[in-house]
């Protein structure tokens, strides 16, 4: 996706500000369950995004074990200049807005019935 692209983002990298954006915070298991990725796929790509000043990880105090994620400011300042993202798909895909939601609401079937 060249928006993607001229972000420095990944698609994967793009959803976890999503999810950051609209959760405010949330743990690496949350994370990943939400994004339906493994740890090991996870935690590099956010060692990436914290090198690069857009998340953070801390620790929670009551459970070490447990490490929680925010967005930083550079993260939503990405985030916020991808919020035109879903729209340029939808309008570059060439499908009706109904061809589209009907799109939509088959992908999210599939991606549900095939994480059970």
């Amino acid at each position: 996706m060249p928006r993607l692209k001229q972000l420095g983002l990944t698609y994967p990298q793009y959803l976890v500000l999503v999810a950051l954006y609209d959760k405010q915070k949330l743990t690496v298991n949350e994370l990943g369950r939400l994004l339906d990725l493994e740890y090991g796929t996870l935690s590099p790509m956010l060692k990436r995004m914290t090198d690069r000043g857009l998340i953070s990880k801390v620790r929670s105090t009551e459970d070490e074990r447990i490490v929680e994620l925010t967005l930083l400011s550079e993260g939503k300042l990405k985030r916020q200049q991808a919020l035109q993202l879903p729209q340029l798909l939808a309008s570059n895909s060439g499908l009706t807005d109904e061809e589209w939601q009907q799109m939509v609401h088959l992908t999210e079937k599939m991606f549900k019935n095939i994480s059970e």
